[in-house]
């Protein structure tokens, strides 16, 4: 009986999805694009040509907000919104309409402060079908969301989180809202990639990435403090997608290695380029997405950081547990090994060494001590 009534709805179901595609098959074509997960090409278009441009120096934050107006218009299924901190997280397109009872066909949504509920209904739009939500707010809060978070991962659902004011470096906030654990925590979720981008043309691949994904969620974690841009050949530019590549240092054969991410890549480069001139040659790898750079081919990855390669230095102002796997046994780490403090973004940066005379002086020391 139950057999019966469920094959009369369905019947009906197909009989009015039929009439709705002769009658309206641009709308129709459409909706089948959205239900099936098909990116509309322009999109991908759009994001390659915006990474291959130059830009001006800016917070990553700011950086994703033109990234979205640069393709949001063309993707009418990409909705979402944020916990209450649109001004602050800036996740939002031009003319992005907000979603209300009384203008259901709106974008933006304003969550209010619900990190874990906003969380929870991105999974449910997902689930729904024929839309790419994504959540944002503060990094220091995806702790309130981090069970929904989880969920993304376990269901494979390609929930876009946005996480802004990533570190220490947002400054008077104070370490209440500076976040030091957080990145390693998210990197032990399983199936989650977690990208800390050095710029805007890398902010511009990690979106790429996460419209691509299909079955895994994307948290990105974006500055407050303005970034520069740092220069870049198209095969560095196209090696972004890939996690992790060269970014500065031309010599096969390097005196040490530095990895780093967001903010700490310019700082690392300019070390770099400071040691060149007293002939020490360094290699600077960028990894704004460690869960990417591992699944890469072992001559890849052999190509960056060769086997048994000693002076290894990871610079990161978060929390250094997630890199040991890359500095080994004899490199070293300058990380954060406890909360941060209340003064400027600079001067709190500088007091816990991100800096570019202490990347110079533990370089110099890791050189020194594996001679």
């Amino acid at each position: 009986m139950l057999k019966l009534k469920g094959k009369k709805y369905e019947d009906a179901w197909i009989l009015k999805v039929n009439k709705y595609k002769k009658l309206y098959r641009k709308e129709y074509a459409e909706l089948e694009r959205r239900i099936k997960r098909k990116i509309p090409k322009t999109v991908i278009t759009k994001l390659n040509n915006f990474m291959s441009k130059n830009h001006t120096p800016m917070a990553t934050r700011k950086s994703s907000q033109i990234v979205m107006t640069e393709f949001g218009k063309s993707m009418p299924e990409l909705i979402g919104g944020s916990a209450d901190l649109k001004g602050s997280n800036l996740s939002y397109y031009d003319d992005m309409d907000s979603f209300s009872h009384s203008n259901p066909s709106g974008k933006y949504i304003y969550y209010g402060v619900r990190e874990f509920g906003m969380s929870a209904i991105s999974n449910g739009i997902f689930l729904h079908g024929a839309s790419r939500p994504f959540a944002s707010t503060f990094l220091i809060f995806s702790e309130y969301a981090k069970n929904a978070i989880r969920m993304s991962a376990l269901m494979k659902l390609p929930i876009i989180y946005i996480f802004t004011h990533d570190s220490i470096g947002l400054g008077e906030d104070g370490p209440t809202h500076q976040a030091v654990e957080q990145l390693s925590s998210l990197r032990l979720v399983p199936g989650l990639d977690v990208w800390r981008p050095a710029d805007t043309q890398e902010t511009a691949a990690a979106w790429r990435e996460a419209i691509l994904s299909q079955e895994r969620p994307i948290a990105f974690a974006l500055s407050r403090q303005t970034l520069k841009e740092i220069p870049k050949t198209k095969r560095q530019i196209s090696n972004i997608s890939r996690g992790g590549y060269v970014v500065y240092g031309d010599s096969s054969d390097p005196d040490a290695i530095i990895i780093a991410t967001g903010s700490e890549v310019s700082i690392s480069v300019s070390a770099a380029e400071q040691l060149k001139i007293k002939g020490i040659n360094i290699r600077v790898i960028s990894m704004p997405c460690q869960e990417v750079y591992e699944r890469q081919t072992l001559a890849y990855k052999n190509k960056c950081i060769p086997k048994n390669f000693d002076n290894i230095l990871a610079i990161e102002s978060g929390i250094g547990d997630s890199w040991h796997k890359f500095v080994g046994k004899k490199g070293a780490m300058i990380s954060m090994e406890s909360f941060g403090l209340s003064g400027t973004g600079g001067d709190v940066m500088n007091h816990f060494g991100f800096s570019v005379s202490n990347i110079k002086k533990n370089i110099n020391k890791l050189i020194k001590k594996n001679r």
